[in-house]
């Protein structure tokens, strides 16, 4: 085995099984390992009472191999969890334009028609059929616009009754008509 434990008293080795490395000097790299004066080998320690620090070792292209598979595990992983959540993402914006363009379509429902409606009434058409159709604001709108054509078609009507109907000179004999005396 590559692998050893050594028992230190400060930067003294009290005891050691496994293979043999010098830990002269504690440099220890940002991760908190200690190198053995040669480099060859890495050991992290632990405090076992006041004086007393319990360390295990192994061979510095152990611990190098290792860190580099778990760089490449995770480096895998991120690669998959990033397709996951592109693909999730994307699965989601979908699902959202999806139902936008169905609520805005229910939600303009009946507008062509009521511009078609208006559109006749304005070029002079006041007796095309219209029927309200859609939901709420639209609807409502829709309703008012028939009420609209509705008294509008009366009016007309009420105008051409009055443009070709001549209440004096249809009047029943014997009648007095628009007023008139015949006495007079």
């Amino acid at each position: 085995s590559n692998a050893g434990v050594a028992i230190m008293h400060g930067n003294e080795v009290v005891s050691a099984a496994g293979r043999h490395a010098t830990f002269s000097q504690a440099n220890r790299d940002s991760n908190g390992l200690i190198y053995s004066d040669d480099g060859a080998h890495v050991a992290r320690c632990a405090d076992h009472d006041a004086s007393l620090k319990v360390c295990t070792f192994t061979d510095a292209s152990v611990v190098t191999a290792t860190r580099d598979q778990m760089f490449r595990i995770g480096a895998n992983e991120t690669r998959s969890l990033m397709r996951q959540f592109l693909i999730v993402a994307a699965v989601a914006l979908l699902i959202l334009v999806i139902t936008l363009l169905v609520g805005v379509r229910h939600a303009t429902l009946g507008l062509s028609t009521l511009a078609s409606a208006a559109r006749a009434v304005a070029a002079g058409d006041i007796e095309r059929p219209f029927k309200p159709l859609g939901v709420g604001e639209i609807f409502s709108l829709g309703l008012a616009f028939e009420q609209m054509l509705a008294n509008l078609r009366a009016s007309m009507g009420k105008i051409r009754q009055l443009a070709f109907y001549d209440s004096i000179t249809t009047a029943e004999p014997g009648k007095v008509s628009a007023g008139l005396d015949p006495d007079r």
